[in-house]
Formats: C-alpha cells, sequence, structure tokens
C-alpha cells in the first residue's frame, strides 16, 4: 500500500469516526425525546431489548466513532511525523471536546424529557 493510499484511509476513519461521533451525540439527545413520547416510563412501555437498544446504541456509536479518530490522530500517517507533544494535545482536545458535547447533549436532552413530562 502507498503511503497516499495510507493517508487517505487514515482520513476516511476519521471523518467516518466523526460522523459516528455526531450520531451518537444526536442519539444521546433525542433520548430525552424517545422518553417524553413514552410518558417517561420504561417498564411499562419497553421490553428489556428495546431499553439496551436506547441506552447502548449512542454509547455504542459514539464509543466507536471515538476509537476511529484516536486511531487516526495517535497512530495513523496522517500524525505520523507530528511530535508526540502535538499527538497527545490533539488527542486531549478532541477528547474534552467529545466529553463536553456528550454532556451537552445530555443535559439539553433531559431538560427537553423535563418539559415534555411537564405538560
Amino acid at each position: 500500500m502507498k503511503q497516499t493510499d495510507e493517508k487517505q484511509l487514515s482520513y476516511g476513519a476519521m471523518v467516518t469516526g466523526l460522523i459516528m461521533n455526531a450520531g451518537g451525540v444526536y442519539g444521546i439527545w433525542y433520548q430525552g425525546d424517545f422518553w417524553g413520547q413514552l410518558g417517561g416510563c420504561i417498564r411499562g412501555n419497553l421490553n428489556v431489548d428495546e431499553v439496551y437498544l436506547v441506552l447502548g446504541l449512542p454509547a455504542g456509536v459514539t464509543v466507536a466513532g471515538a476509537l476511529l479518530v484516536s486511531w487516526a490522530v495517535l497512530g495513523s500517517p496522517v500524525a505520523r511525523k507530528w511530535s508526540a507533544k502535538r499527538r497527545n494535545a490533539v488527542f486531549g482536545c478532541y477528547a474534552v471536546a467529545l466529553v463536553v458535547t456528550i454532556t451537552c447533549a445530555a443535559v439539553l436532552g433531559s431538560h427537553h424529557l423535563w418539559v415534555v413530562e411537564r405538560q
């Protein structure tokens, strides 16, 4: 495999990972709307498999995307010439941004759920 092919694969993995992160964060936010439509009752409306999907799918997609981006930042040919300090700084900024985004999505989703349940 040529160097350019490896870089294209790395960029593809990074873009795919970022899209998966966006989808997972949207899923976390959407849970507030989902629970609001169900009236907030897990046991009465959902079976065990559906609860696993509702809680696990957004988290799983977000983590899978984060792992792809982590590989692209830390171990791919894209970052091969970067210093260790630069790689760690980029990864740290990405990790903090992802955690803050997930927290914001969870807070906004829960506020949306709270508004729906109060009506």
